[in-house]
């Protein structure tokens, strides 16, 4: 691409202008919206820190931004800096609408950092090195518009007529720095990323509505990420009413092999009388107990390098999510440096494709993260480095030659029945998703452009918004994932990907909740039985009334009436957890007239069922 020249000027300072700022610009770096190049109007991305020299006759340099304090050397005197003078420009601050440069530099025999306004100093060459850099891996923008307005008469950088006809003008296509064909208008082009001071980002955080429990996770990440950009999503749902509803049996999903802690025992999720969990999903999928649902839930759990990217917004981006961070999260699955063979919906034609190329091409078509699909993917269907689940091996009885690879339509259903229904929809006709699956070429795109239209399109567009739908529409309902950990799973892998591309301008937004616990929700241990119930019950040589029921939680009161010449009697009980234990049962004496016994069952974890034996013994007959 062709960028044109800078025009020397009329005034004392034109021998200043900024000679060697196109090579610059050309080899900084290429990440994402920073990709460093001119567009039509001559806006570029810089990497800092970078060569500059004063140009102003003389200057005082500032010890804050926009502040009035000057900057004095070691004696105490006011640095003055005269026109000429270099300096190292460490990064942009914007402060009450007006630009700001922060510098360091070398004055007598010593070094100091400072502040000045960004029209007093020129880009004149490549990042110097400093040892007094205080942020060597920032980025700003070298905003046109903003140089235009602050521009005074002698440094006026502008271009010929012949570089504006010819040089500086890309056709349909060019091929940007990024790897991207543009058109001929300049609103294609994204804005560099804005790095926000520490004044900035505050102002930032507190408009965005966060929390203050939000804001000590928030600043780490800013820090370590600068490039990132955090939106709030406030949800206006209170969180106790949150909890409740995500809480209903069978909606959020933990496996058995999970600590008891882990595990509803909710009615409907818990046989007391056998000490099992309901099986929902398969065979290994039981319904997830609250203080689990408020883990995965409180999203302050996750604002960490690990659990954030469930917060990322899941629309396709092309300069940031590359080829090479889909093959590393496919890394260790089926579609690994793998190809298949398929025929092309368009033209008829058989080819051959890898699984790579196949999630680069959903994302293209439905405006979804690849990441996003293949982590997906990964998530619902493969079962080993070699082999994918019945749902996405095209052999399953009675759906041979079908594929889902998402399980869309696989309601969840003990005995495995989820995988026929995610098949019946496999099926089906319909060419706005390349229905029926009759391939993975289909099943990946076809599913793609449903996931982009029926969730990312319609307000779900983070991971997190998936698994829990606490949007306007369908509240609580029309949740992609039944695993609670799911969206976190998937951050991991999005995180794995990540790291293999370097840093990334990412937008993150992170759900907020009215009345939210100050601090944040704890993760379940493994937690111990929580069974006290008692299996049988009985008094040797007579019956209760009514009958012990194993099944009757409320019921837990008996009766019975002896002769007077009974002094004693044997209370029998078993309890249905072997790791319970039980007391008031055993040889028990009685007294005439009323007697009230009391058979405690005590759980692992401590709690306590009563049972009460009610005997009265008949009064003697003189």
């Amino acid at each position: 691409m062709k960028t044109g020249f800078l025009k020397e000027t009329k005034g004392k300072n034109h021998c200043r202008i900024v000679a060697f700022l196109l090579a610059v610009i050309i080899v900084s770096q290429q990440i994402c919206t920073n990709s460093a190049f001119f567009s039509v109007t001559g806006q570029a991305a810089i990497t800092m820190p970078i060569g500059g020299v004063i140009i102003a006759d003389t200057i005082k340099v500032k010890k804050k931004v926009g502040g009035k304090s000057n900057l004095k050397d070691e004696n105490g005197t006011v640095i003055v800096l005269k026109e000429g003078h270099d300096v190292t420009i460490e990064k942009k601050v914007s402060i009450e609408e007006a630009n700001w440069y922060q510098i360091t530099f070398e004055y007598g025999e010593h070094s100091y950092q400072g502040y000045v306004r960004k029209k007093k100093v020129s880009i004149v060459s490549a990042p110097k090195a400093n040892k007094n850099s205080t942020l060597n891996d920032g980025k700003i923008e070298q905003d046109q518009k903003e140089n235009d307005q602050e521009k005074e008469e002698d440094i006026e950088e502008t271009t010929t007529e012949d570089d504006t006809t010819e040089d500086k003008t890309m056709t349909e296509g060019d091929i940007t720095s990024s790897g991207e064909a543009l058109g001929t208008e300049t609103e294609t082009q994204e804005e560099p990323v804005k790095i926000l001071n520490e004044e900035e980002f505050e102002a930032v955080m507190a408009e965005q509505g966060f929390p203050e429990s939000y804001l000590p996770y928030l600043r780490e990440l800013h820090n370590l990420h600068p490039t990132w950009s955090f939106e709030s999503y406030q949800t206006g749902l209170d969180w106790e009413t949150v909890i409740k509803k995500q809480s209903k049996v069978g909606r959020n999903l933990v496996p058995s092999s999970k600590g008891v802690a882990w595990k509803s025992t909710a009615k409907g999720a818990y046989n007391w009388t056998k000490d099992t969990f309901t099986i929902f999903d398969g065979k290994t999928w039981v319904s997830a107990s609250k203080k689990a649902i408020r883990y995965y839930m409180d999203p302050r759990n996750f604002l960490n390098e690990e659990g954030i990217y469930q917060f990322e917004l899941l629309s396709y981006h092309s300069a940031c999510q590359k080829k090479a961070g889909v093959a590393t999260i496919l890394n260790n699955t089926p579609m690994a440096d793998k190809e298949y063979t398929y025929t092309d919906p368009d033209n008829g034609d058989t080819a051959k494709i890898t699984y790579v190329d196949t999630f680069l091409k959903a994302a293209e078509l439905s405006n979804v993260s690849p990441y996003h699909l293949a982590s997906r993917v990964r998530q619902e269907v493969v079962t080993s480095a070699t082999s994918f689940s019945n749902s996405a091996n095209g052999t399953y009885s009675g759906y041979e030659g079908y594929y889902n690879f998402y399980n869309i339509g696989a309601s969840d259903s003990a005995g495995g029945g989820a995988i026929a229904k995610g098949l019946t929809y496999a099926k089906k006709t319909d060419s706005t998703y390349l229905l029926p699956w009759t391939s993975p070429y289909r099943s990946i795109i076809g599913g793609a452009l449903y996931i982009g239209k029926s969730y990312i399109n319609k307000g779900q567009n983070t991971l997190y918004l998936e698994k829990f739908n606490v949007t306007p529409i369908s509240t609580y309902n029309h949740q992609y994932m039944t695993n609670v950990e799911a969206a976190y799973s998937e951050s991991l892998r999005i995180q794995t990907a990540y790291s293999e591309l370097g840093e990334s301008p990412l937008i993150f937004s992170i759900p907020v909740y009215d009345n939210m616990p100050e601090t944040v929700c704890a993760k379940p241990k493994k937690g111990k039985n929580p069974n006290n119930w008692l299996k049988s019950l009985s008094i040797t040589g007579y019956s209760l009334t009514p009958t012990f029921q194993a099944e009757e939680e409320e019921d837990t009161v008996y009766n019975l009436i002896v002769d007077n010449s009974v002094e004693s009697i044997e209370i029998n009980a078993e309890s249905v957890s072997t790791l319970a234990s039980i007391s008031g049962i055993g040889e028990i004496e009685l007294e005439e007239g009323e007697n009230t016994c009391i058979v405690q069952v005590t759980a692992e974890n401590g709690k306590i069922k009563e049972y009460t034996i009610n005997i009265v013994r008949e009064e003697e007959i003189e």
